[in-house]
């Protein structure tokens, strides 16, 4: 249930090739630390280029996403919204996420999703206390973390190169922003080891339809071997199955493919799953609060609290499946033609 901030009408036509648009200047910067929260009250965002009004997109989910209001364009190159920032705190947004319209320029290209992390000043941390949380991470990655060599990542030379400036964070929030920084090093682009079983036999559970139609084995399943890269899928009739990680709660899932326009058939397609359905039912019982700030229609902005996710991002099948077996064996229990204690349990 991620927050997504979005606007948008339809693309504007195609005009001249010319290059996509760029951010040049983010305030608060990015990974800024110690921000006085009483200072800022707008973020803005400045373009290298004229952007279309209409579309904006800020994403992100859960606490670390900031109360936002007023969003509008200070000029035809900066927009700017207003957000309410807590002492103490780190805040992660997406400038254009994969999921949303995005910012776009006049010829609806456009920008490139981009990450936008900051962290506002908080209680000093006690003398050799950042020192000691640095000793325990890297104890931690090199004890622990049972995939630190499969990446390629010198974790060694990490701690030589970031150590000074991890020690030297004057609050604990600008210390998990760095260290949530650091760690994205490590994101891997493959689904997560321990569900590959579950994954596999979730796509092949679909041949069972395929057989009723008269076809046997229609889909195979392949695992992409670790040291690879998504170019590898480029021109090939292969559909992919991705895996990514993601800040905040809740989960969502796209499902992109290419179609040839004569025949329908499609040619190349993905079903992007981020790393929370694997913890839904936990953040779910979280119950943090759901916003998001979207147009109406008319390019006025409204607040719906939690209506994006619920309306677009929540799929009840699963749930509503498992409170009919629920009350399916409670009723058996009654009836006493069930042993919750028994066997069959």
């Amino acid at each position: 249930r991620p927050h997504l901030l979005v606007a948008a009408v339809a693309a504007s036509p195609l005009g001249l090739a010319q290059a996509p648009p760029t951010v040049t200047r983010l305030e608060p910067p990015h990974l800024a630390v110690e921000l006085d929260p009483a200072r800022f009250d707008r973020l803005t965002v400045q373009f290298d280029q004229a952007m279309d009004p209409s579309a904006y997109a800020l994403c992100g989910g859960g606490d670390s996403f900031p109360r936002l209001t007023a969003p509008g364009w200070d000029d035809d190159r900066t927009f700017a919204i207003g957000a309410t920032l807590e002492a103490d705190h780190v805040y992660a947004l997406d400038l254009a996420c994969a999921e949303s319209t995005g910012f776009r320029n006049r010829n609806g290209q456009r920008v490139r999703p981009q990450p936008w992390r900051i962290a506002t000043k908080g209680p000093a941390l006690p003398a050799g206390a950042a020192r000691a949380a640095v000793d325990r991470l890297f104890a931690a990655l090199r004890e622990h973390y049972s995939y630190r060599d499969r990446l390629g990542i010198d974790w060694s030379d990490l701690d030589r190169t970031h150590r000074e400036q991890l020690e030297a964070s004057p609050s604990g929030a600008a210390l998990a922003l760095r260290v949530g920084e650091l760690l994205a090093l490590a994101q891997d682009v493959h689904v997560i080891v321990q569900w590959r079983d579950a994954v596999r036999s979730g796509v092949l559970e679909w041949n069972k339809a395929f057989e009723r139609a008269g076809l046997r084995n229609a889909l195979v399943v392949e695992q992409q071997p670790d040291d690879a890269d998504w170019t590898v899928f480029e021109g090939t009739r292969l559909l992919a199955v991705r895996w990514f990680a993601m800040d905040g709660p809740g989960a969502v899932a796209v499902g992109p493919s290419q179609s040839d326009p004569r025949t329908g058939e499609i040619l190349r397609g993905a079903a992007i799953i981020p790393d929370n359905w694997g913890r839904f039912e936990r953040a779910a019982a979280a119950d943090l609060p759901l916003r998001s700030l979207s147009s109406d229609g008319d390019g006025q902005p409204t607040l719906q609290p939690g209506e994006f996710a619920q309306r677009f991002m929540a799929c009840s099948f699963a749930q509503e499946a498992l409170e009919q077996t629920r009350f399916g064996l409670e009723l058996m229990t009654l009836r006493e033609a069930f042993d919750p204690n028994g066997p069959e349990a």
